[in-house]
């Protein structure tokens, strides 16, 4: 796409996204005296937990999957039952 007809492309709303994300932003600071903190941001810290928990599930199931996969390398071989037919090997002579 041609650099001078960027503004022109359909962005699905990242506009409209990053619009009210700096609104919200200049709203904090009009309320804030000093300079902006991420660390006293609420949406920022909720959303640095939701990764956090994200992170967490994603490793949990990780780990059960590496112990299923390590209790299947633990089973047994399945014996063979006796009521299995078996197939007449060569006649003996």
């Amino acid at each position: 796409m041609d650099r001078r007809h960027e503004d022109l492309a359909d962005d699905s709303g990242r506009r409209e996204a990053e619009l009210a994300e700096w609104r919200r932003i200049v709203q904090l600071l009009a309320v804030h005296d000093g300079p902006y903190d991420p660390d006293t941001d609420a949406v920022v810290q909720e959303e640095l937990a939701a990764d956090r928990h994200r992170k967490e599930a994603e490793q949990q199931c990780l780990q059960e999957q590496q112990q299923i996969a390590g209790r299947a390398d633990e089973s047994p071989p399945t014996a063979v039952r006796s009521d299995t037919p078996r197939k007449p090997g060569p006649a003996a002579g």
